[in-house]
């Protein structure tokens, strides 16, 4: 009887991200290099938010002291708030709870809104996260380029303003959101573009690797790591070298740069022997829904939600080849295969999990008292 790992697997076709191409790539990597390699030699005495301003301030020169103080600040908030998340869904897991459960802990109440106003903004996230996932998943059956300049989910479209919210109803559609995040994560193992992209430029570029060859993705760099990433890939939009990212967040940079970073983790580790099937598409999921928290605990804005599946797993995945190939000669090897391998196992999952979401686009519009259900809900 064939595993899913054994099972024959007809490739998906490359899909690129308009916007996000090889110039871009290639005028984020040296930047990322540099920061790395700085990072790594560091002295023990420099913190890691020193370090961050000051190079911060190396390569934005004309921005003022005050707005570096604050991206800084806010680049170490948020790089500790996604490794707490992930951390407390590892033992999460270990307690025997979902994945879903956890985030239900975690979004009951958010600052600012009351229980009415909650469910109303969740449920334009889940619209919107399955929007941006339907758009990646007919770009891929396609193989032609991701776009986002379709029209964005309404801020203030009313989604389900005749529901009676209650803590049942909120559960329901959290749920949801945890699935959408899920299949995000998902795809973004299958969207390979990017990732060969920066393999090319790493090779190309002749990044040196001197004094990082021997670097591990995990262990104590792992949040040096993200902050250098997010720092690199905030820096290269200010820079006009990624016009796509210019007036993204910070919060949101920092997720997407997170994400990639655990993703590519997971996909090297289960190259190399480290995890298995199971344990990898787990990873990729709780990689996911822990961005995917962060952002709404930010409150991020509902349209950019239905763009975040589209250019969190695409760019998030390229920085973390990136980073991973840069700081481990091993990784790049690892990546080469590692994707190849993977793609099978996250498409049959991704099938399961459309089943069992049941929220459709469609559907979600006229919802009103009849929210979502998810896992039996």
């Amino acid at each position: 009887m064939k595993t899913v790992i054994d099972a024959e697997f007809k490739d998906i076709p490359k899909t690129t991200l308009n916007g996000f191409g090889t110039k871009e790539i290639e005028g984020f990597v040296p930047i990322a290099a540099d920061l790395l390699s700085s990072y790594l030699n560091k002295s023990a005495e420099t913190t890691t938010l020193d370090w961050l301003k000051n190079n911060m301030t190396k390569y934005l020169p004309d921005t003022a002291a005050k707005i570096i103080d604050e991206i800084s600040d806010e680049v170490i908030d948020c790089v500790d708030e996604f490794n707490n998340n992930m951390r407390s869904l590892e033992e999460n897991s270990r307690q025997g709870r979902t994945n879903e459960q956890w985030m239900q802990t975690q979004l009951k109440e958010l600052p600012n809104k009351d229980m009415s106003e909650t469910g109303e903004y969740l449920s334009q996230v889940e619209r919107a996260l399955a929007a941006g996932n339907q758009t990646v998943e007919s770009a891929m059956k396609t193989g032609q380029p991701l776009t986002i300049d379709a029209e964005p989910v309404q801020k203030n479209e009313p989604v389900a303003a005749d529901t009676n919210w209650n803590k049942f109803a909120l559960n329901n559609v959290i749920s949801n959101i945890a699935g959408q995040a899920t299949v995000a994560g998902l795809n973004g193992a299958m969207l390979t573009a990017g990732a060969d992209m920066v393999l090319k430029a790493t090779e190309k570029l002749s990044v040196t690797k001197k004094d990082i060859a021997e670097a591990d993705l995990s262990g104590s760099l792992d949040t040096g790591l993200k902050v250098a990433s997010t720092a690199a890939l905030k820096i290269a939009a200010d820079m006009g070298k990624i016009p796509l990212l210019k007036k993204t967040p910070i919060g949101t940079i920092a997720n997407i740069a997170c994400w990639g970073v655990e993703s590519v983790k997971a996909i090297t580790n289960f190259a190399s022997g480290k995890k298995n099937a199971m344990q990898t598409v787990d990873h990729l999921g709780k990689a996911a829904i822990s961005a995917v928290t962060g952002l709404i605990k930010k409150g991020v804005d509902t349209a950019v939600c239905s763009v975040i599946p589209i250019i969190g797993p695409f760019i998030g995945m390229t920085v973390g080849s990136g980073v991973g190939n840069i700081v481990s000669k091993k990784v790049g090897t690892l990546l080469k295969t590692g994707f190849q391998k993977v793609k099978p196992i996250v498409a049959a999952a991704v099938d399961t999990a459309k089943k069992v979401i049941t929220a459709a686009v469609d559907t979600v519009k006229n919802v009103g008292k009849k929210v979502l259900s998810f896992l039996g809900f």
